[in-house]
């Protein structure tokens, strides 16, 4: 085509005109072949529709599929309006399924739209049991007017009439709310409830107030979790509590305490928040859970306190690795709270981003009745993992799991080959687990393999190349 253009000097009107017309010539035709593409793109998505698997599926699979999407909702991901786009016959097994209906999200916002959706979740929930979620997610919201009492009235006015299928709430207001938002909101949940089980309450940073919530009767309440925000310690249900959750959230030790005193019931326990005070107050009191089984704590300060004669499960779950001295530290405070506790039925431990020394290991001879124990982003030295040899610590020990730690080949198949060894004072070891533990190779798995007595193992090779300490310090 350059071929039929002069070669020197700027090109004539009429060559002007005959390159435009070409110009136009070819978009159109690129327009055209765009248009065929996209054509060609549906038909293929068409046709993958068509022998996709899941067209095979009887719709009450592809139900409780859709049911199973639910429950992971939120602002962003309202799952049965998504799936009821997907396809006709997606649109009606979400229409005829109540119980992928049964996970309201609801976002109070300041317009009605969010009532008519609530409207349209309890229509097509039938008489399902209903897990609400409530969010604030407009951000211009920040003033005493950011959730307008007559539309929040409208809201649950629709709500209310279905409370004795609320199985459970759950709250959580951004930190664009003001706290005459969250009493604002709070404040509407002021009626019976008599199925509720699981209440949520959280905020996107600190609200330090106390609030009463449910005011009303909840016979059926059984499980609490918080975040930033702070119930009363005065509210009515906290003795009925089965399983208290504190996470995510900076909490002073002074309300802890206070909380703990009244949740008499607890048989679940979960202490994630950060404690500002550098050191334990003196004068506290002690505080008595004599149904508590599971206890998942982030802090030894909490230690001090607690008496728990029935503990079964402890986990030590740390969000940073502490070093030698902090985990002999941890270890010590445990061996004292079980003592004060006399407790003797602790069976699990785990350790979670600690730095398991020697000294730490040697500490756990004061725990005999431990039985499993847990290590997961531990660096465990060869000298620290062979204290384990000695069939006098944790003498009930038989299993040993290991999640993403670092340790010496030869440390391990020695350890594991020793506790389970025949012995007459101590129960051998049965069962091992060894997931991305760096330098643990097939031939240690081999060496396990040929031990005495039969031993489980399970093994992931590790697919990292640094070390759990070097990872923490990038």
């Amino acid at each position: 085509m350059l071929a039929s253009l002069p070669s020197t000097g700027f090109p004539s009107a009429s060559h002007r005109q005959a390159i435009l017309e070409r110009i136009d010539r070819k978009q159109s035709r690129i327009f055209l072949l765009r248009k065929e593409i996209d054509a060609l793109a549906r038909d293929i998505e068409c046709d993958r529709f068509f022998i996709a698997t899941h067209r095979k599926l009887p719709p009450e699979i592809l139900g409780e599929i859709f049911s199973y999407a639910a429950t992971h909702g939120h602002a962003k991901w309202i799952a049965p309006f998504i799936l009821s786009h997907v396809s006709r016959r997606w649109r009606q097994v979400a229409h005829r399924t109540s119980l992928v209906w049964s996970y309201p999200c609801i976002s109070i916002m300041q317009d009605s739209g969010s009532s008519q959706l609530t409207k349209i979740w309890l229509e097509r929930s039938g008489s399902c049991p209903l897990y609400l979620r409530f969010e604030t997610t407009d951000r211009n919201a920040s003033t005493r007017e950011g959730m307008r009492k007559d539309l929040l009235a409208e809201l649950f006015a629709f709500l209310r009439p279905h409370a004795d299928r609320w199985l459970s709430v759950n709250i959580c207001i951004d930190s664009y709310h003001s706290i005459w938002n969250v009493q604002a909101l709070i404040q509407q949940f002021n009626f019976p409830m008599p199925m509720l089980q699981n209440f949520s309450l959280d905020t996107a940073r600190n609200m330090w107030q106390d609030y009463c919530v449910l005011r009303d009767a909840v016979p059926q309440l059984r499980q609490l979790t918080i975040g930033h925000c702070r119930p009363s310690v005065h509210n009515h249900w906290l003795p009925q509590l089965q399983e208290l959750i504190i996470t995510q959230a900076t909490h002073c030790i002074f309300y802890i305490h206070r909380l703990l005193q009244v949740c008499t019931g607890l048989r679940t326990l979960t202490l994630d928040a950060n404690i500002p005070e550098r050191e334990l107050p003196s004068g506290l009191p002690p505080v008595s859970l004599h149904s508590l089984e599971f206890l998942r704590l982030n802090d030894l300060k909490y230690m001090p306190y607690l008496r728990v004669p029935t503990l079964t499960t402890l986990e030590i779950r740390k969000n940073k690795l502490v070093g030698p001295h902090e985990a002999f530290m941890l270890i010590t405070s445990l061996r004292m709270m079980l003592l004060v506790s006399e407790n003797s039925t602790l069976r699990e431990l785990t350790l979670d981003n600690v730095d398991i020394g020697h000294i730490t290991l040697s500490a756990m001879k004061d725990l005999p009745s431990l039985e499993v124990i847990t290590m997961k982003n531990c660096p465990v030295t060869d000298q620290s993992l062979r204290i384990l040899e000695d069939s006098t610590i944790c003498p009930r020990l038989h299993a040993l799991n290991f999640f993403a730690c670092d340790m010496l080949n030869s440390s391990i198949a020695s350890v594991g080959k020793a506790r389970n060894a025949a012995s007459a004072s101590a129960t051998r070891v049965q069962r091992m687990m060894l997931f991305d533990c760096l330098s643990v190779s097939g031939h240690t798995i081999n060496e396990l393999r040929d031990c005495d007595h039969p031993l489980q193992i399970c093994w992931v090779p590790s697919t990292r190349s640094t070390a759990i300490i070097e990872e923490n310090a990038t």
